[in-house]
């Protein structure tokens, strides 16, 4: 489905659910990637792993999943997904400043800052990719309101309308 031009109400709903589907895809990834990393260690560590492996879980294949079923109902123009995307993204992201300044703290207190410049960058980017995703939600509000295009017709055909037979002229 391509993106409505600048301008047409109904872009910011396609641009949302573009960027949830991506987010979606994005963390259900990295949710396969750590399980396969802990599956081919031979499993969940005894000492906080559990702890690690919940919060991961908790983190990243929920959200996604959620992403995931919010995108298909927002092609389906449903108010509900569009406020769940919204609070689920703006929470998320609030726990990624929160992530960021715990790691700036840690770095201030310990010298290994180089190691730290990583993950910072990740979390940075997934930050701006809330914050569209958030502004693009916002806007969606409005674009909901609007058919989609497969079911917007340029005119409406006229039904035939009975004739009349003319009258008689009331002169003969």
């Amino acid at each position: 489905m391509a993106v409505p031009p600048r301008g047409d109400p109904r872009r910011p709903l396609h641009l949302a659910i573009r960027s949830t589907r991506m987010l979606a895809i994005i963390f259900l990834l990295i949710g396969t990637l750590v399980s396969f990393l802990l599956l081919m260690q031979g499993g969940v560590p005894r000492r906080g792993g559990m702890l690690f492996t919940g919060a991961f879980l908790f983190f990243y294949v929920g959200p996604g999943a959620v992403y995931l079923v919010t995108a298909i109902y927002l092609k389906r123009r449903q108010f509900w997904a569009v406020v769940v995307g919204l609070v689920l993204a703006s929470v998320q992201s609030l726990f990624v400043l929160f992530a960021i300044a715990g790691i700036f703290i840690t770095v201030v207190r310990q010298s290994g800052a180089s190691i730290a410049i990583f993950p910072v960058a990740v979390l940075i980017f997934i930050l701006l990719a809330l914050a569209q995703l958030i502004y693009h939600l916002a806007l969606s509000f409005d674009a909901i309101k609007y058919a989609p295009v497969e079911e917007q017709h340029g005119f409406e055909p006229l039904m035939a309308q009975p004739v009349e037979p003319p009258k008689a002229p009331e002169g003969e």
